[in-house]
């Protein structure tokens, strides 16, 4: 199930304020046990992810130039193995998720970050097309992966990766993009 949610950029043109679709208009998408209800993506299942697709996620649409940011203060109650965000090129380029106290590169699971997952934690991601994707958590350096030229685009949200399950209720709150 995919609906759009408009998203509104204010301008201000020879004096007068003008408002337009922003860049960053969203696509709701939910399957499975997933729900959203504004700031807040619900799983209520407890099945492992590869025996379904559950997911409750916030799409944006593609890009191919210039520089993108994603950032979000980010709560996470119950569930292990669940994706908060996610950068596509064609399948998943960029995952990171949540589970046991921790965040993590679902691609590289060294890079990892002993966080409080209920208390909250922000989450900043940096993405020049043609050159780095950097990960920052609580403002420190996570990751950095060099990509190729090519079409892209973003997610948050709450997703079972194959090896996570629910039940789970991620917040994001103070979300930016651009």
């Amino acid at each position: 199930m995919a609906k759009k949610i408009p998203v509104l950029a204010a301008l201000v043109v020879a004096g007068s304020l003008v408002l337009a679709p922003a860049a960053s208009a969203q696509d709701k998408q939910t399957r499975g046990c997933g729900s959203i209800s504004g700031n807040t993506f619900k799983l209520t299942c407890n099945r492992l992810g590869s025996a379904g697709d559950d997911r409750a996620e916030l799409r944006y649409p593609n890009y191919s130039s210039g520089t993108h940011t994603f950032e979000a203060r980010v709560s996470v109650n119950g569930g292990s193995g669940i994706s908060l965000v996610q950068t596509f090129r064609g399948d998943a380029w960029f995952m990171l998720a949540a589970g046991g106290g921790q965040v993590y590169v679902v691609h590289d699971s060294s890079k990892r970050r002993s966080v409080d997952l209920r208390g909250g934690f922000q989450v900043k991601t940096v993405h020049r097309v043609g050159g780095a994707h950097v990960t920052y958590i609580n403002g420190s350096e996570l990751h950095r992966l060099n990509g190729p030229q090519g079409s892209y685009y973003h997610k948050h949200g709450a997703y079972a990766t194959d090896s996570g399950r629910g039940p789970t209720t991620v917040v994001f709150s103070n979300v930016r993009y651009s």
